[in-house]
Formats: C-alpha cells, structure tokens, sequence
C-alpha cells in the first residue's frame, strides 16, 4: 500500500467498551465541535430522566461522536433499582402519568423557555463589551443545554402513551400499526406549526386588506417580511409577536451551523402565506373513524379506546420547536467574536467559508 493510499484511509474506532449504533436520521453529517461538546451530558441526563420517570429497565441513552457522527448506546439501569423501576411502571399505566408530564409542560416547562428565548433574543450581541459578551455566550450555552435536556425529557411522553394505544387497539381488531397511525393525523396542532401567535396573525390579516395585499406581493422574501413587521396596527404586531416566536428556529438539524427561519425568508413567508390562505392543518381522523373501528372493538374495551383516545399527550413536537430556538442563542452571538479584532477594531463583513463534510463509506 502507497502513502497516498493510506493518506485517504479513514479509521473509525468505536467511542467506547461495548454496543454503539450511529443515528443517521438526526445526526446524517459531522457535528460542529460546540455540539459535539454541549450535547452528551445534556442529551444523557434527559434521557434517564424519562427513564426513571416511566419505570423503563434503562438508565438513559448516551451519545458520543467520532469523527463528528454520532453514536449512542443503551445504558442499563442499575440492578439495585430494578425492583422500584417495575413498581413505577405500574403506577405509569395504572395513572396514565404521561398526563401529569403534559400538564407540566403546558402550564410551566414550556412558558418559562419561551420567555427565555425572548430575553437572550433581545440582547444584540454587537452592543456588548468583550466582558459581556463572553458572559452573554455563556448563558446562552447554559440555557442551550438545558434544553437539550429537557427536550429528552418530554420524548416519551408521546412514544410511550402512543405505543399502549398501537398495542390495545392492534390486539382488539387485529389491524397493522400503519392503519392505526393513521388516526392520529391532525391531532397535535403544535406539530403544524400551530401556535397562539399564528392564531393572532391569521386573524389580524383577515381583517386587513392591505395587510394581505403585501404579503401576496412578489417582492423580495425578505423585503416582504420587513414591510409586513413595520405596519402599523394590529397586522404589524400580529407579525412581529410571530417572527419573535419562530425566527430564530433551526429549519433542518440541530447544529448551530444550520439556518434558522429568518435566514430562509423564501420558506419563512411561504410558511406564513399557507397558514393566512386557510389550508390550515387536516383536522384529528380519530373521532370520526372511531365507528369505523369500534365494531371490531370487545364490548367492555370500548371505554377504555375513548380514555386513550381522548387527548393526545404530546409535547415532544412542542419541545423539539423550543429547543430548536434556544440553539440559534449560542448561534448567533457567536457570529459576533469572529467579527471582532484585537484592539476594538472590526470586520464590517465576512463570509462563511464553505462547510465540507465526508461520510464514511
């Protein structure tokens, strides 16, 4: 073998002692190095806390990264708590908790990110000391981290009531999971995009014409964007109150290097035009395929199909979109070092250099 041979052969060894598995869905090209850094204590200490809260026979998941992909593994929970973990689970269906957990993050874990968000999102980063700024970066790590966690926190609160749902309902009538999925379209709003500030909005440009008239236009994206926040009135605040909201959302990945919403104006405005035309969001199929279902149901299961049908516990759709904000934090005030010089003096403009990413073969 050649140098030049070996020069291009990539080694990939395994991150750990025992049974590790790549995550190409969420994880399909290198991580940043920030990332890579800030997710696994995060994303560990998430997961067991799901794990401890449902009852599972697992201690969380970890992640690790080679070469900038990411791996993750099962840990197991330890065997002293094995006995309490099944007493947990029990109390889990017998109380159906995954209820208590969306209440929590309705009325609480939820409310308190957002506005978080609005108050890391309002600093202009430009305006700050080299003092304040690596202060501010800091807290945005921080709060980036923490919801990462929490983001884990909330992910089984709608795979494992969804999961009983598939189980009993596929028992009683002997139907595929692909069939039962289907009921569940149209019933998690958030998962559409679906918010009290979109509400607002559809509503304010319902009663403005002119409102309507410039976000039909065919200007710039972006241009669009500015002239519908600088109205006056409801429209203008309408919009505003709904840009703060989601603007600083990643559109794909998880990274800090992805672009957030206000970086795509085109899908932004596009987002925004769909949403104010009324083809809104296909409402829930399950309560009117429940007749459809239900003869096939034993007679004394169908009390229990309406209890497990009735509100859908989902907050993961909601978590991911809050996560997602708080990783534009750290994001864009780290557009702002780069930016400066020893001495107080400034970059007034710069480009990104390209991002090149291999994957193993």
């Amino acid at each position: 073998m050649t140098a030049s041979d070996t020069s291009t052969k990539l080694r990939l060894d395994p991150p750990g002692p025992g049974s590790w598995e790549q995550d190409p869905v969420h994880f399909p090209r290198p991580m940043t190095r920030y990332f890579q850094e800030t997710h696994p204590p995060s994303f560990k200490r998430g997961t067991n806390d799901f794990a401890r809260f449902y009852g599972m026979l697992i201690d969380g998941l970890q992640m690790s990264y080679v070469k900038g992909f990411g791996y993750n593994q099962v840990l197991p929970a330890p065997d002293a708590e094995i006995p309490q973990r099944f007493q947990r689970a029990e109390q889990v269906f017998a109380q159906k908790l995954w209820r208590e957990q969306l209440r929590d993050w309705d009325e609480n874990r939820k409310p308190s990110a957002i506005a978080l968000h609005r108050e890391l999102q309002a600093v202009d980063p430009d305006a700050l000391s080299d003092a304040e700024l690596v202060a501010y970066l800091t807290r945005c790590r921080d709060h980036h981290s923490a919801m990462i966690a929490q983001h884990m926190r909330f992910t089984a609160g709608a795979v494992l009531p969804t999961g009983d749902f598939l189980a009993h309902v596929g028992d009683w009538t002997g139907l595929p999971p692909s069939e039962l999925l289907g009921l569940m379209r149209g019933s998690a709003v958030v998962s559409a995009g679906g918010s009290d500030e979109m509400e607002r909005l559809k509503k304010a440009f319902a009663e403005d014409p002119s409102a309507r008239k410039i976000l039909e236009s065919d200007g710039d994206p972006a241009q669009v964007l500015a002239s519908l926040r600088s109205l006056g009135g409801e429209a203008g605040a309408a919009v505003s109150g709904y840009l703060d909201l989601v603007g600083n959302r990643l559109i794909d990945g998880f990274d800090i290097a992805e672009p957030s919403a206000l970086e795509l104006p085109d899908a932004l405005l596009r987002a925004i035009r769909i949403a104010v035309s009324g083809e809104a969001q296909a409402a829930s199929d399950v309560v009117p395929a429940l007749p459809k279902f239900a003869p096939w149901f034993p007679r004394h299961t169908r009390t229990s199909l309406t209890n497990c049908s009735a509100r859908p516990a989902s907050p993961t759709a909601s978590a991911t979109s809050v996560a997602s904000t708080a990783t534009s934090g750290p994001r864009v005030s780290c557009g702002a070092p780069p930016l400066r010089l020893a001495g107080g003096s400034r970059i007034v403009a710069a480009s990104p250099p390209p991002i090149r990413c291999w994957t193993p073969a």
